[in-house]
């Protein structure tokens, strides 16, 4: 639900005007490929090089060369890089643009976090949208009431990349604006799933931890 809302609200950012795409700390990511909307765009691919380098021979042998021109590969540590210096280094104009950085706050800090999106406000055009994910802080520190929380966490923390951080739904609008954006949608996993998943008498348990929401720059 988390993939099906996120490529909903791309679609819709770039029907709105966005000719750039960032997809920050990309992984496997196949947007650039697989959605029509982003193949008429630029997509600029930000990620570790080692994981971006195995991404780049997969792509190589699954996408042909016709396909995949409009994708720009920045390879960074994000832990070290200037992100602003780094974009714009790489050719991100600043143009209406919208950025998707799925999966990655709560394994981060606050610090981290506030300095990713006070940058990508600095480097894109007013109206752009950045689309990410982030965890409920009161599932992470005890003091929310979620199921399913302490296996999720135990297994990320297993594979060596423990939840680090959270943010409050709650408190979600001011602490954007302070950054220089605006919230325009909150949704769980859970919220997402009822609203595309119930309509056709399905279900899936999806995490009310979760969220992806999206902000515009200001």
């Amino acid at each position: 639900m988390r993939t099906r809302l996120i490529d909903d609200l791309l679609g819709a950012a770039l029907a709105g005007g966005a000719r750039q795409v960032v997809l920050l700390g990309a992984g496997y990511d196949s947007r650039a490929y697989r959605l029509p909307a982003a193949r008429r765009a630029t997509v600029f691919e930000v990620d570790h090089p080692a994981t971006q380098e195995r991404k780049r021979r997969l792509v190589e042998r699954a996408v042909p060369a016709g396909e995949r021109a409009h994708v720009r590969f920045v390879p960074a540590d994000l832990k070290e890089a200037d992100l602003a210096s780094l974009l714009r280094d790489a050719g991100v104009r600043r143009e209406r643009t919208a950025v998707v950085w799925e999966g990655v706050t709560n394994y981060l800090d606050a610090r981290s976090v506030d300095a990713t999106f006070t940058a990508l406000a600095g480097v894109t055009a007013p109206g752009s949208r950045v689309i990410f994910t982030y965890m409920d802080r009161r599932a992470l520190d005890g003091s929310g009431t979620f199921t399913g929380i302490a296996e999720w966490a135990a297994s990320v923390s297993a594979a060596g990349e423990p939840f680090t951080f959270g943010l409050l739904p709650d408190e979600l609008p001011g602490h954007l604006a302070e950054q220089g954006l605006n919230l325009v949608i909150d949704r769980s996993a859970r919220e997402a799933a009822a609203d595309y998943l119930a309509p056709l008498g399905r279900a899936e348990p999806a995490a009310p931890f979760y969220h992806v929401a999206e902000a515009e720059v200001a």
